[in-house]
């Protein structure tokens, strides 16, 4: 596509060159006068010629900066995958033999070396680099939420963005305004009976004077699809940072059931959100 766009212009490109070129010769005397003359609208498209060339010389610069740093990042997630794989697998395996009888009734740890490596791993490729006592890999590969703060890369915690309208950055997700709907879900994970609290640390990054809409913010039973609590915060009840809060009670029906905390954007301003806090209710 791009080669043929360039094809064309070129091709313009010389046309008007040697028209040009002739018309100059032609008042110098070394060209029989040509009938045809560069009118000011071919000049003015020769200048925009060159600037097009110019832009597509950008491009395709700019391609291959993005798909340089795209191959880098997939070789990055690639090892960490093959280092979760391999950790998944020696787990697996001991279990069996735990099963089998082939090893004492013991928690099944993970090698510090290989926590470490793969920690480190996970934290790469953010704009701002997540801090390191925030990532827990026992926590991350566990199948249940466990109550404490999600802080920083919320998406290694098993949550989930809406591409077009949240970026995770590593110490925060930047919800965009604009973009209404579910712009954060997850981590589709067991939890234990009880009754918690979960707590949404926010930032508006806008005037609050010129603040409108709202946000909203549930807890759903993934596996029945099923609402089970809902806040909703218009405009005027936001501070510049800000704190929002459910209460659920999770049932002995759910026990094997597993939760989705979900963030509806539907402010008209951009919003970090900090940290989720996932608390038992009495603490």
């Amino acid at each position: 596509m791009e080669s043929k766009l360039q094809s064309r212009l070129t091709g313009m490109l010389r046309r008007i060159i040697d028209s040009w070129t002739k018309t100059e010769n032609s008042r110098k005397g070394t060209e029989p006068l040509n009938e045809h003359r560069t009118t000011s609208s071919e000049r003015e498209l020769l200048e925009r010629l060159y600037d097009a060339e110019k832009h597509i010389n950008e491009l395709r610069r700019d391609n291959a900066i993005v798909r340089h740093e795209f191959q880098s990042l997939a070789s990055k997630f690639e090892t960490a995958l093959i280092f979760f794989e391999s950790r998944v697998d020696s787990i697996y395996q001991a279990a069996l033999r735990h099963d089998a009888g082939e090893l004492p009734a013991a928690e099944i740890m993970i090698e510090e070396e290989v926590e470490n490596r793969l920690r480190d791993l996970l934290l790469g490729g953010f704009a701002n680099t997540p801090a390191i006592t925030d990532i827990n890999i026992k926590d991350l590969v566990s199948g249940d939420l466990s109550v404490g703060p999600k802080r920083g890369a919320l998406t290694l915690h098993g949550f989930r963005l809406d591409p077009r309208a949240a970026r995770d950055m590593g110490d925060c997700i930047r919800i965009e305004a604009g973009v209404f709907g579910a712009v954060i879900f997850g981590p589709y994970k067991r939890l234990k009976v009880g009754k918690y609290r979960v707590s949404f640390e926010l930032e508006i990054l806008a005037d609050l004077d010129q603040l409108n809409g709202s946000m909203s913010f549930d807890i759903h039973d993934s596996t029945i699809n099923e609402q089970m609590c809902i806040k909703t915060v218009r405009a005027k009840e936001f501070k510049r940072a800000f704190r929002a809060e459910l209460v659920f009670d999770w049932s002995p029906a759910s026990v094997n059931h597993v939760v989705e905390i979900r963030v509806f954007q539907g402010l008209n301003s951009p919003v970090l959100l900090r940290e989720i806090l996932i608390a038992d209710f009495e603490s």
